[in-house]
């Protein structure tokens, strides 16, 4: 069964609300990463890997999913 437009636009909001809300913070934690989905998750391994701690950093790379785990990996190459 198939999502709702509206449930899908709520989810939408939420994770833009919550990847907001992390943006503005100077470090991303490993507890953070629970309040957001796998496009949550995807979104900050890609824009704001630079804020994570060690921990938050390793949690992305053993995402259990790919892309998020493909994003981080990348990141890390970059900033190395």
């Amino acid at each position: 069964m198939s999502k709702s437009a509206e449930q899908s636009r709520a989810e939408y909001t939420q994770r833009a609300w919550t990847l907001r809300r992390l943006s503005r913070q100077s470090s991303i934690t490993a507890a953070d990463l629970q309040a957001t989905d796998r496009l949550g998750r995807f979104d900050i391994a890609c824009r704001h890997w630079h804020k994570c701690d060690a921990v938050a950093k390793q949690t992305l790379l053993n995402d259990g999913h790919a892309h998020v785990r493909s994003a981080a990996l990348l990141e890390r190459m970059i900033a190395a």
